[in-house]
């Protein structure tokens, strides 16, 4: 037995006006479709012509790599990004928990308002657990 379309609907007569909106709909859609493609193909084709223009030659890039590989430089390269990574992780750390630390005051007074009966979660002042909630 076939499916019977939602009451109100079996029978109803498209307007003119939504007829001609679900067309544009669709025309803005295949619009939208076809100017993703384009510029992916356009991508697509910027990339293979700078690949073919440099394939077989010696770039800059290449001639900068050959004099640090063969200055054992590569070595202090690692580890001068090890420590600029890390200072750089520590420094994002410290500066969340201060905004966390910062933000505090206002957060409390926001559960307040809204939710009175609202528990605490344990969590310290700067976001982190409850010394009692770490695993041995």
């Amino acid at each position: 037995m076939a499916k019977q379309p939602p009451n109100g609907t079996k029978n109803r007569k498209v307007s003119e006006s939504e007829l001609r909106a679900f067309k544009l709909n669709l025309i803005g859609i295949a619009i939208r479709r076809g100017c993703d493609l384009i510029g992916y193909a356009i991508i697509g084709w910027t990339i293979y012509a700078c690949v073919a223009q440099i394939a077989g030659k010696t770039t800059a890039f290449q001639l900068a790599f050959e004099a640090l590989a063969d200055l054992k430089a590569s070595e202090y390269f690692a580890w001068a990004l090890v420590l600029l990574f890390g200072s750089t992780t520590l420094a994002l750390h410290r500066s969340r928990k201060n905004i966390i630390a910062r933000y505090h005051p206002y957060r409390k007074m926001f559960e307040e308002q809204h939710d009175p009966n609202r528990g605490t979660s344990g969590l310290t002042l700067q976001g982190d657990s409850s010394p009692e909630d770490r695993l041995p």
